[in-house]
């Protein structure tokens, strides 16, 4: 098995020799030879289809643009492989930033929006108190409304 192993090293080696002097089918044979490995590792971290091949697309034009920096002291697949988990890991940071705190939304978050819906007061602070109330009550009623009709309401309000 050792042998195997060697082979393979040697084997990728080879394929990163040839396809920095130009030889396209070898970096074709390089990265086909771990996609399934990638796509697999990848679902097995992000759980979707979509990301994963994402992930596995992105992290090979990585590898591909940074092949020339691969120090050989180690083996490919695991160079390739953690340049694939940092992809992931950071599919899963910007989904994380994509997805609302709570599905709904705080009463001080809508009053905001509310405020900022107003018309300027202008330098009259009676408005002013009076806006802050009409908003306040506006908050208080939305609040007995699921989220699809809050939200409607703010965008006509808007």
């Amino acid at each position: 098995m050792p042998d195997a192993i060697s082979q393979t090293h040697l084997d990728d080696d080879s394929l990163i020799a040839n396809g920095l002097q130009g030889d396209q089918g070898a970096f074709n044979v390089l990265f086909s030879k771990y996609r399934r490995l990638l796509y697999s590792l990848a679902l097995r971290v992000l759980h979707n289809h979509e990301e994963a091949e994402d992930a596995v697309q992105n992290s090979s034009l990585l590898a591909f643009c940074k092949l020339r920096s691969f120090k050989h002291e180690g083996a490919f697949r695991s160079w390739l492989i953690r340049i694939l988990v940092n992809e992931a890991v950071s599919i899963l940071r910007q989904r994380k930033n994509r997805l609302p705190k709570s599905s709904e939304p705080s009463a001080s978050t809508e009053v905001r929006e509310i405020v900022e819906c107003l018309p300027s007061p202008g330098p009259d602070p009676e408005q002013a108190l009076v806006n802050k109330q009409s908003a306040l009550a506006l908050a208080k009623n939305l609040s007995g409304l699921g989220a699809p009709q809050r939200s409607v309401l703010l965008l006509l309000r808007a």
